[in-house]
């Protein structure tokens, strides 16, 4: 739409400049947005059961409420840190690292879970969670 506009000069993908951008491309099949969530994910340790991010979400479903609770907190998290990363490229022409942008999504989910991990009931959710707030 801003390719129409003649708001920008390309109407290819902000990050990774290798298909034309949509919010299909960017969210679930774009280089930078993948490696972002290959980031998450082994930090999450969950595996990745298919493609993109809607097949992550799915195959979480089989965890406890809480675990999809701090994965749900994750993937709103990722999903507009990628969008201000697209924003900020556009923009400034700043490119952000896959890895810059995982460093804010883990100060979102610690930030959140470490207000609600008392409310935590599971011991498994509990295990789970416990690596999640250790800083690197």
């Amino acid at each position: 739409m801003l390719f129409r506009m003649r708001i920008v000069q390309s109407n290819y993908c902000f990050l990774c400049a290798d298909a034309l951008e949509n919010h299909t491309h960017l969210f679930f099949l774009c280089t930078f947005s993948r490696k972002c969530l290959v980031l998450v994910s082994v930090w999450f340790q969950t595996l990745i059961p298919g493609r993109d991010i809607l097949d992550w979400w799915i195959h979480c479903r089989l965890k406890t409420l809480m675990s999809k609770k701090v994965i749900a907190i994750g993937l709103a998290s990722l999903m507009y840190h990628i969008w201000w990363s697209r924003n900020q490229c556009r923009i400034e022409g700043f490119v952000n690292t896959p890895e810059s942008i995982f460093k804010k999504v883990q100060e979102d989910v610690r930030s959140r879970i470490s207000l609600c991990t008392d409310a935590c009931k599971s011991q498994k959710a509990k295990d789970w969670i416990q690596p999640l707030l250790a800083r690197d």
